[in-house]
């Protein structure tokens, strides 16, 4: 082969290995190390033994000279400890060993920590006490990112997942779904795709997109092998529901029924009966309805906890109700609720008092009906104020995050840049080094360099820039994201003082607007919204997507023209002026927004800020929507 041909042939071959190794490099990231892999063996193989047999295979695993180092022993130990109860009598064996391996691992391994963390967490929720398990479930999430620790990285960012999915952190529940899902399919781990697509589906059927979720939950059930799993048919029958879809959701709960009935799982059984009486209400068989509420009933006595009693009466009391039975209705529904607040489900029973008064002023009880109306608002104000602490601690948790992103998205950009100039020098020196006597393959090897020297130049640039996008901007509506304001928050307070407006805007029934047209509608939607807020604006203030439906909204300079009030009614017509255009249908969308007035400075807090204008954001939803409320 001439040497110009075998040049030109290697250097295209060096460069194809190249990026083979970096796709390998980065799926080797998200695949199950040989510990990992090891103790997902011995859980497969002693799934069905004694506890003392599968608490002596792991620690008999954790052992063998592989697992000496810490980090390693402590998924073990991780494991044990979601084995074993509080009660039981090798609880004790499980925290002796983790406390002698954080004093062998010191502070410096972070899986030790995460160990130690889940342990404390699994002993909170059997307690009872679930105070700051969001942050730290959080926290642990966040620092698994790091460690080159896949199987451990599924798992956290399930449970994190599931816990913002809880508390109304959709976005970030969606973002760790999506890591869970990509682990386990980088690892063709059934088990676990399965659970990670049907945990993605009840967040898209949270977020009102009802054929995704509607598909997933199919996918899942398939990859269960069938339809013998409670739980997945359980959350097949909640999604349908939520598509309003409550002929399908029938027949699947049936099913669990008659299974949960066959298995002796009583708990399965009663969520099947008290959806059924559910579906069967939203398809006008009100008499089956009401029967079945006798079995759910006597079941929820059977199972004895206050919850399930208290939510079984007030099942009953409704279809009594509707039944025309007034007065038995009213009895079970006040002992039903006596129950559940009880049982601290405050928030359920808030929301179900609406319901209530609906249909006692259907039946002519216009005093009990306001009088539930009004309990309604008191509870619900009250919990609405533990939500907003709720966020508060988050947010506080996002923006340590948040700074945390910097300083990793910092690092990388530096990885990039001291890549590409290895790369330059590699060049540069390889050119000088041919033999002087090729001179042909000297000039080809020079040009060849110069040009990739070139093209690595040009990428590094536009690699920087479109990070830095990135990183500061909604995927959808190519406004700012979340973590840009709160990073660009903390460095306006640090610019001098000076009277400003922060906002939070509500699109008022986006969810009637996803649920009646589309998830591809909701989206024009938010994107023709975020634009009419930035044109609304001046150019000194910042427009944000906070997260769903929800923008944020900083002006500044208040003092040098337009008050906080006329900045809230401008951004509020902005959407109201005009309806928006979708697939040649016009959509009239207004916006609830409540603004708080500040004096920005040094001891300016995000935190209190955004709970004042939250405050008068719900209030401007109770007085009607559609209005801007703050001061």
């Amino acid at each position: 082969m001439k040497p110009l041909r075998m040049l030109a042939l290697l250097l295209v071959a060096a460069q194809g290995a190249g990026l083979l190794f970096a796709d390998a490099a980065q799926a080797a990231d998200e695949r199950y190390t040989v510990h990992e892999a090891a103790l997902l063996q011995v859980l497969d193989a002693t799934g069905s033994r004694p506890l003392q047999e599968r608490l002596a295979a792991l620690s008999s695993l954790a052992q063998q000279p592989a697992f000496a180092r810490p980090r390693h022993r402590a998924l073990v130990l991780l494991e044990q400890c979601g084995m074993v109860g509080a009660e039981d009598p090798e609880s004790a064996s499980v925290a002796a060993a983790l406390v002698q391996l954080e004093d062998e691992a010191g502070s410096a391994d972070a899986a030790v920590a995460i160990a130690r963390q889940g342990c404390e967490l699994i002993r909170r929720r059997e307690s009872g006490s679930q105070e700051g398990t969001f942050e730290i479930r959080r926290r642990s999430y966040l620092d698994s990112a790091a460690l080159g620790m896949p199987l451990l990285r599924y798992r956290l960012a399930t449970d994190y997942a599931r816990d913002a999915l809880a508390l109304g952190f959709v976005d970030e529940a969606l973002q760790a779904v999506q890591v869970a899902l990509r682990i386990a399919q980088a690892n063709e781990d059934g088990p676990y795709h399965r659970d990670s697509l049907m945990d993605l589906a009840l967040i898209q059927a949270d977020m009102g997109q009802h054929e995704d979720a509607r598909r997933n939950s199919l996918a899942a059930l398939a990859l269960a092998g069938g339809d013998d799993r409670l739980d997945m048919l359980l959350n097949r029958g909640y999604i349908l529901l939520r598509a309003d879809a409550p002929a399908e959701a029938l027949p699947v709960y049936s099913r669990v029924r008659a299974m949960a009935s066959e298995r002796g799982e009583p708990e399965s059984e009663l969520a099947a009966l008290l959806n059924m009486v559910d579906a069967l209400t939203r398809v006008d068989r009100r008499r089956e309805a009401l029967a079945l509420t006798v079995d759910a009933l006597q079941l929820a006595q059977d199972v004895g906890r206050d919850y399930y009693i208290g939510y079984a009466s007030i099942a009953r009391a409704h279809a009594l109700l509707e039944d025309g039975q007034v007065r038995d209705a009213i009895d079970l529904h006040a002992r039903g609720r006596a129950l559940m607040e009880r049982a601290g489900e405050h928030t359920h029973v808030a929301k179900g008092l609406v319901a209530w008064a609906h249909l006692l002023a259907a039946q002519g009880r216009d005093r009990e009906a306001y009088a539930a109306l009004a309990q309604s608002i008191a509870m619900d104000t009250e919990a609405r104020s533990a939500e907003r602490q709720r966020n508060a601690q988050y947010l506080s948790a996002a923006f340590e995050a948040a700074q945390k992103d910097v300083a990793i998205e910092r690092l990388r950009r530096q990885n990039e840049v001291a890549q590409l100039q290895i790369e330059k020098r590699r060049l540069g020196t390889a050119a000088w080094g041919v033999g002087l006597g090729a001179v042909t393959i000297v000039a080809l090897v020079l040009l060849l360099s110069f040009l990739r020297l070139r093209r690595s130049s040009r990428r590094l640039a536009q690699a920087n820039a479109q990070l830095d996008y990135e990183n500061a901007h909604d995927t959808l509506t190519r406004i700012h994201n979340r973590a840009y304001f709160i990073r660009w928050f903390d460095e306006r307070t640090r610019k001098g003082p000076g009277r400003a407006m922060l906002a939070l805007l509500d699109i008022d029934h986006f969810k009637q607007i996803n649920d009646g047209h589309g998830h591809a509608a909701g989206d024009v939607v938010l994107r023709e919204a975020a634009a009419r807020f930035a044109s609304a604006l001046r150019g000194t203030d910042l427009v944000a997507r906070w997260g769903g439906e929800e923008f944020l909204v900083f002006a500044d300079a208040l003092d040098e023209g337009d008050g906080a009030a006329d900045i809230a009614e401008r951004l509020r017509m902005a959407l109201a002026r005009s309806a928006i255009e979708v697939d040649g249908k016009t959509l009239p969308v207004t916006v609830s927004i409540g603004y708080a007035e500040l004096r920005i400075g040094p001891d300016s807090d995000l935190q209190a800020e955004l709970e004042r204008a939250d405050a008068h954001l719900y209030q401007a939803k109770r007085e009607g929507r559609n209005r801007a409320i703050g001061g």
